[in-house]
């Protein structure tokens, strides 16, 4: 628990739930009154001492020519997603968004473990709008914590001369194809992130359709700080994407490979069966220990651990899915933004052929490989 990991001039590191936390700081763990202290809102405080600290530093490190890097993680909206309490009768009217793909009504031409879950009932719904809106609750302190981000950079001076990004690291599917509350899948719902940059001449109240990933980051950071990411890197600098004249979207990524693994009792299951399954989300108790479990994901025994259940492509147009126990999903994005109609077995075989050389070709790939498989034709 005070392990520090090498390359850090200071470290927090959470150790517990949204209250009644214990920190890792700089190796010295350190409790925080759970009546009076939000993990989110103890954060926010370190960035912000942080910012100023160094900013009233003889010299500030922002007059150096180091350029400082902050890693900011919460815990929201992780579960059980608890509010800070002046949050916590907030949005009591709002429902989980309802879309096509919501309680889906067939799911015939999905794999076994989709099939394998019966309707959402209207107590499972009820739960999931519960969690939902814990979750939206748990993010205000987040809110706040940008907030007081951006006033700590404002009145350093250094907010005009600092890149901020805002993203998550992966999304959440709850209720979507009758699943319940998880993130072990290729659907749009699990592998869309938001992903959000203000800095030095990046324009504002742009939207931008390239597809990116979670690996950029890292050379695009490497990149800002003026500095080159290691070789083995597969991610690209998002940096020609941050100006007034942004890579055309043809010359960008074309596609990318999407994986889950499988781990022992960590897998998608069926949605919520009883209220013992699904209350533990939203109380932070033990969940039940086969909750997570799938014919499609479980890993049997130790050999198949780490191995992926299922390999994805997912390209502007499309979305491939191979699972280990040999069935398939294909979907047309254009068309089917929902995920909604698999056409895997009706799918024109030269179509099935140049997507399955495309996926094999990102999964064999690494460092500058992979950004030539991205967007070969």
């Amino acid at each position: 628990e005070t392990h520090v990991p090498p390359g850090w001039d200071e470290w927090y590191g959470i150790s517990g739930n949204f209250l009644s936390s214990t920190l890792n700081e700089n190796g010295h763990m350190v409790n925080y009154d759970p009546d009076q202290y939000h993990t989110d809102d103890v954060l926010a405080g370190k960035a912000s001492d942080y910012i100023e600290r160094t900013a009233g530093a003889d010299p500030p490190f922002f007059a150096t020519d180091r350029p400082f890097l902050m890693w900011l993680g919460t815990k929201a909206p992780h579960q059980p997603a608890t509010p800070a309490p002046r949050h916590e009768d907030t949005l009591e009217d709002v429902e989980l968004p309802r879309p096509p793909s919501f309680n889906e009504k067939d799911v015939r031409d999905k794999p076994r473990w989709v099939q394998d879950n019966p309707p959402l009932s209207p107590d499972q719904v009820a739960y999931m709008d519960e969690l939902h809106r814990k979750r939206l609750q748990s993010m205000m302190a987040v809110d706040d914590m940008v907030g007081d981000l951006f006033d700590a950079l404002r009145e350093s001076g250094e907010l005009d001369n600092t890149y901020v990004f805002f993203t998550s690291d992966n999304g959440f599917h709850l209720g979507q194809h009758r699943l319940g509350a998880g993130k072990w899948t290729a659907y749009e719902e699990d592998i869309r992130v938001p992903l959000v940059v203000r800095g030095p001449g990046v324009p504002e109240g742009e939207k931008l359709p390239h597809m990116v990933l979670n690996n950029d980051l890292a050379p695009t950071f490497a990149d800002l700080a003026g500095t080159d990411p290691p070789k083995f890197v597969d991610g690209r600098s998002l940096a020609p994407l941050l100006d007034e004249t942004p890579t055309p979207e043809e010359e960008w990524r074309q596609r990318f490979l999407v994986e889950a693994v499988a781990e022992r009792d960590s897998v998608p299951r069926p949605p919520f069966v009883n209220e013992s399954q699904v209350r533990p989300l939203l109380t932070g108790d033990p969940l039940p220990r086969d909750w997570r479990l799938t014919s499609a994901g479980r890993a049997d025994s130790s050999e198949e651990w780490g191995r992926p259940w299922l390999k994805a492509l997912r390209t502007e147009d499309h979305l491939f899915v191979e699972y280990k126990t040999g069935e398939h999903e294909l979907y047309d994005l254009q068309k089917d933004p929902y995920q909604l109609d698999n056409l895997y077995d009706r799918a024109p075989e030269g179509l099935l052929k140049r997507l399955n050389s495309q996926l094999d070709s990102l999964r064999q790939c690494e460092a500058q490989d992979c950004r030539t498989a991205e967007a070969a034709e």
